[in-house]
Formats: structure tokens, C-alpha cells, sequence
């Protein structure tokens, strides 16, 4: 009985910890990349594996690189295709030392709104919490705290 209570809150720890960094494969936009990304991933394990965490474009690039190293079949199109797709559905992103571009794809904000965050940082110094973020001109506070798992502000 003790194992399988601990093997019980082993598998709900997991599922927790899925759910609050992970991106479930069945929210992912569907489109031509997605089916891409699901073809080559398929081929070794679930995608699911792939997004129990999200990451910026340059560790995607990185979790790509190891995965043609052990023989996932892709050309290099195909590849940049998949990082490209993840960074953006599955990305995170430093609203510190992002570009205006990269705002704007992982955090999926207007120009308009990502050359804000870039000016008021470059203004007012960096930001520290999602607090601080909100106060940017023109920013939908609401649409911030729905993305806040996309967001880092030291690190990457």
C-alpha cells in the first residue's frame, strides 16, 4: 500500500509540475509546421516528451541539434522549421534582453506593444516581475498574466 501511495503521488507531482511549465501537444496552433514537428518527433517518442518544458529559441536549437545527433531524420529546413515553430508556441523569452521581433512572436503582442516593452526597458531599466511589465504603455495587462509562463526576466 505504501509503494503505491507513492507511487501515486509520484505520478500526480508529475502531472503538476507538467501542467504548470509544460504546453500540452493538443493547444499547439494547427498548421503544416505543427504536422512537420509531430512527423519528426513521432518517429523516437511523444511530442508531449519534447514540451514538458518551454524554452527559448536558442535551447530548442540546442534540444534539436542532440535529437538529429541521435538520428532523428530532418533536413536542415525542416529543422529550422520545428525551432522556429516551438520558439513561438512553446517558447519562453527574457522581456530583459529580448528583441522587439522575439516579443513579439512569444509573447504574441502587437509591434506596436513589443517596441513599447523595448523602450520602456531602455527608459527605465529592467524589469523584475510581471508587475513591472504591466506598466508599460499600452500593454493588456490581461493578455501578460496569460502568457506569464512564456515570460523570464533573468537567465536566457
Amino acid at each position: 500500500m505504501k509503494s503505491f501511495t507513492v507511487s501515486l503521488a509520484f505520478v500526480t507531482l508529475a502531472g503538476a509540475l507538467y501542467a504548470a511549465q509544460g504546453v500540452d501537444p493538443a493547444t499547439l496552433p494547427p498548421s503544416a509546421d505543427r504536422e512537420l514537428l509531430f512527423r519528426v518527433c513521432s518517429e523516437c517518442h511523444g511530442v508531449e516528451d519534447a514540451l514538458v518544458e518551454r524554452r527559448p529559441a536558442s535551447e530548442w536549437r540546442s534540444v534539436a541539434d542532440d535529437m538529429i545527433r541521435r538520428g532523428a531524420q530532418a533536413s536542415d529546413d525542416e529543422i529550422k522549421t520545428i525551432v522556429g515553430y516551438l520558439s513561438v508556441h512553446a517558447g519562453r523569452v527574457n522581456v530583459n534582453r529580448a528583441s522587439a521581433d522575439d516579443l513579439k512572436a512569444v509573447l504574441e503582442l502587437s509591434k506596436e506593444q513589443a517596441d513599447a516593452i523595448v523602450a520602456f526597458r531602455t527608459q527605465k531599466g529592467e524589469f523584475h516581475a510581471i508587475d513591472d511589465l504591466k506598466q508599460v504603455p499600452g500593454i493588456d495587462a490581461k493578455a501578460i498574466d496569460e502568457r506569464k509562463d512564456r515570460i523570464v526576466f533573468a537567465g536566457q
